[in-house]
């Protein structure tokens, strides 16, 4: 593909996931708006506390087998060895199955012995225990590898948009009916489990189409040693994954730990806010990686580069705009939507919105790093900016309250996008990628 032709078609994938992240995240708020006038902060944060909760162990657990497969795969359908790719698709799927069965049992069994820190009674417990099934479900890593890898990104824009407007029929109904916590909860969990089938089903649809090759049945041995680094690759970027989601989930139970479910409340209005910026972000990350993957694998330098500056630039001014918003609205958006009692969290908001602006603008770092195989240094980028996130946090809530949490996130997104700058292009400069 050429460097005009692949632009294009980068825009186009990337318009389609947009699209569909713009609906789901719209419909997210409204679920959101409807959840926090029935629930109110206290059992809100409750509930995103349990949420963030099981997200942090199934992230933890759960192999982030998408990397792999669309790296390897990518590599693989460079050389035109189908079979191959059919291979890592079938380990994908193994490492899907065998972490995400793990995943929910350690994690059921650590919300009993995390119960105490977390402030949970005997009732709140059990319940968070039930709620990790949606990890054992969840086997959707390889399913999204492979619709991104031969571009179904219509796909999936649909199961979002699909499942964000089912789950926003059940809250409303569920609020009209004077349905209790557990109910809220139940309807949360069932969103996501549904999310995870419908990604596995149109995957696997896809692949029976494609028909030899598509699925080869391998040993593991076989996979590794075609796939040299593939262990180390696999293991790295789910230690980076780990690390990541400190700052996207568990930073909810931090809040909730050292200031309340009713301040973990507030946050979580915050954060569904926020993610308004963040949609572009997460829609260009999912379009550009197998983009990327391909250019490197086709050693096209300069184009990669190119692709890394102008997308950034791209994405990053459209939040700035969308961040002004929220700092001329927001405070009246939140008492119009949600209620008085949430007004409060505009402040932690404006923060959260411009830490997200950075990480916008920085948003082809990670994809770039994945695919020009250096997850290693990407870890150790990620361990270094999430080991300094955990250590002011705690400091800035106790010093500014929930606003600090805003600002721990703004110094994270600043320290890692500087130091994954000066990494990637040492890697460039040493030829070590």
């Amino acid at each position: 593909m050429t460097r005009q032709s692949m632009l294009p078609h980068l825009l186009r994938n990337a318009g389609v996931l947009l699209t569909g992240n713009t609906v789901s995240s719209l419909f997210g708020v409204f679920s959101l708006v409807v959840m926090a006038r029935a629930l109110g902060p206290e059992q809100l944060g409750t509930l995103a506390i349990i949420q963030a909760y099981a997200s942090t162990m199934g992230v933890l657990f759960n192999f982030q087998s998408w990397h792999m497969v669309v790296k390897f795969g990518s590599d693989a359908l460079a050389r035109d060895d189908n079979r191959a790719f059919g291979r890592l698709v079938f380990f994908g799927t193994l490492l899907d199955a065998s972490s995400a069965l793990l995943g929910a049992g350690i994690a059921a069994l650590a919300a009993f012995a995390l119960a105490p820190l977390l402030g949970w009674d005997e009732s709140t417990t059990h319940v968070a225990a039930l709620f990790c099934i949606t990890i054992a479900l969840d086997l959707s890593g390889t399913p999204k590898a492979v619709l991104r890898i031969f571009d179904r990104f219509n796909e999936l824009a649909m199961v979002q948009v699909v499942v964000a407007v089912l789950k926003f029929i059940a809250v409303l109904f569920a609020m009209f009916t004077d349905a209790n916590f557990p109910v809220f909860l139940a309807i949360t969990g069932a969103a996501l489990i549904l999310n995870h089938l419908l990604l596995l089903s149109l995957a696997w649809h896809l692949l029976r189409q494609r028909g030899d090759g598509a699925i080869q049945p391998a040993s593991i041995r076989e996979t590794v040693r075609e796939n040299p680094g593939i262990w180390q690759f696999v293991w790295t970027t789910n230690l980076s994954s780990g690390l990541g989601i400190v700052t996207k989930e568990f930073d909810i139970v931090i809040v909730g730990g050292l200031l309340g479910s009713n301040a973990a409340g507030l946050y979580r209005v915050a954060r569904q806010f926020a993610s308004l910026l963040s949609r572009p972000l997460e829609a260009l990350y999912h379009a550009v990686y197998p983009e990327l993957a391909r250019l490197w694998a086709s050693k096209d330098v300069s184009t990669f580069r190119s692709l890394m500056v102008r997308g950034g630039i791209g994405a990053g001014s459209v939040a700035v705009g969308l961040w002004c918003v929220l700092w001329l609205w927001g405070e009246a958006l939140l008492g119009l939507s949600v209620g008085p009692g949430y007004v409060s969290a505009w402040p932690v908001l404006l923060w959260y919105s411009m830490a997200l602006v950075v990480g916008i603008f920085g948003f082809s770092l990670e994809p770039a790093g994945y695919a020009m195989g250096i997850p290693q240094k990407m870890l150790a980028v990620h361990a270094a900016s999430t080991l300094l996130y955990v250590v002011i946090l705690p400091q800035l809530l106790w010093a500014s309250g929930l606003v600090g949490a805003g600002i721990a996130a703004l110094i994270f997104q600043l320290t890692w996008a500087t130091t994954m700058i000066v990494v990637q292009r040492q890697s460039e400069t040493h030829g070590n990628s």
